[in-house]
């Protein structure tokens, strides 16, 4: 079956560099409802780690060149990043939420299920990377972390395209009443993140608007922001988010990364 896979416009315009936001379709695990075509990229979501193994080969097939090498940290809502020259054995890679590489061939990768995945490249100086940005990892600054990993390498903001791929939309993220606090204590203008929700007390969260205006504050050459919705779309996406709210187990990251060719 063909993977089902998203890409960014600003990205896709870029030259010797290919990335992929890839959803749930095409892959050779089952999830919970006995759908036998997931791509759950997670070694950890995966009744079987060859099966997630087997979906990361196909993904990285599809990058082009000469199957990149895949590299993916061991998120932990963290500000953590890596700066990447080697490939590691990724089921026993370091805690992060982030690397960044100059190097061809190796595929900067992230898992997510509705955390929302952010791809970067500076194709003048050639340093690419991938960021995990939860509601904890972006308010602790990953994605400025990331391009500071970046410009260590040789990247000049200036130079940086980002994109964020499929995450939760705002619909679809209500917060209770003590979420938003930490949010509009640090900065007063973040409170248009919160609009209420139809359950009293509760909010919604624009956690793609948060991660937006992060990147704005960067300086970068251009953003662009995907209109999926990882929770209302069970089809198309794994959803930590969907899977609780309808008592369903624990099952499947999609993957998303982005390589360097030479």
């Amino acid at each position: 079956m063909t993977l089902e896979t998203f890409h960014a416009a600003n990205l896709s315009k870029l030259e010797n560099c290919s990335h992929g936001f890839w959803g749930r379709k095409g892959g050779q695990s089952t999830d919970s409802k006995g759908r036998p075509d997931d791509l759950n990229m997670g070694f950890l979501h995966a009744e079987d780690p060859n099966e997630a193994e087997r979906n990361r080969i196909k993904a990285m097939k599809e990058l082009g060149g000469q199957s990149p090498i895949l590299v993916t940290p061991k998120q932990v809502h963290s500000s953590i990043v890596y700066v990447v020259d080697q490939a590691w054995n990724n089921q026993q890679a370091p805690d992060g939420d982030a690397v960044v590489t100059k190097t061809p061939g190796l595929a900067m990768g992230i898992l997510t299920a509705d955390c929302g995945p952010i791809l970067f490249c500076d194709p003048i100086n050639r340093v690419v990377g991938a960021t995990h940005a939860g509601w904890r990892g972006a308010e602790a600054g990953i994605a400025e972390e990331t391009v500071l990993a970046m410009e260590s390498i040789g990247a000049k903001r200036q130079c940086i395209h980002a994109a964020l791929g499929p995450c939760i939309a705002q619909p679809s993220y209500e917060v209770g009443p003590e979420f938003p606090t930490s949010f509009i204590e640090k900065n007063p203008t973040y409170s248009d993140l919160f609009v209420p929700s139809s359950k009293d007390g509760h909010w919604m969260f624009d956690l793609k608007g948060f991660i937006h205006r992060q990147l704005s504050s960067l300086s970068l050459a251009s953003i662009e922001i995907m209109p999926h919705d990882t929770c209302a779309d069970d089809k198309s996406f794994f959803s930590h988010r969907y899977n609780t709210l309808n008592k369903l187990p624990e099952f499947g990251r999609q993957l998303s990364a982005i390589c360097l060719h030479e």
